[in-house]
């Protein structure tokens, strides 16, 4: 039985991840624009430290010593069912063409941009 304070440690490391992930995406797009940017690459933001052995999330990343990139891809798997806002960046468009940039890849359809 998961108790209320193993679920309070998930929400509290899933959150960190989180913010971790979004901190990531801005880099990288500052980065891209050429824009001024406290990192000079992405793989100095730091990784987010988590909280307790009472999160499940915190037991995963532990157990299969996932690295900077297996953390950020885990991530991006789970923004779209959690977090999907923090993938609008990618929506973006160029104002030169006034098309999406081509360089974040996707899929235009009818009813859906992914």
């Amino acid at each position: 039985m998961v108790t209320t304070t193993s679920i309070k440690s998930n929400a509290r490391d899933l959150q960190s991840e989180l913010q971790w992930f979004r901190e990531v995406l801005k880099t990288r797009s500052l980065l891209n624009a050429n824009a001024e940017c406290k990192y000079t690459d992405v793989f100095e933001v730091p990784l987010p430290t988590l909280s307790s052995e009472d999160s499940g999330y915190h037991r995963l990343v532990r157990e299969y010593q996932f690295s900077f990139e297996e953390r950020f891809i885990l991530m991006l798997a789970l923004v779209p069912h959690v977090r999907p806002e923090l993938l609008d960046m990618f929506l973006a468009r160029n104002e030169q063409t006034q098309q999406v940039y081509t360089e974040f890849g996707g899929k235009r359809g009818k009813f859906h941009n992914g």
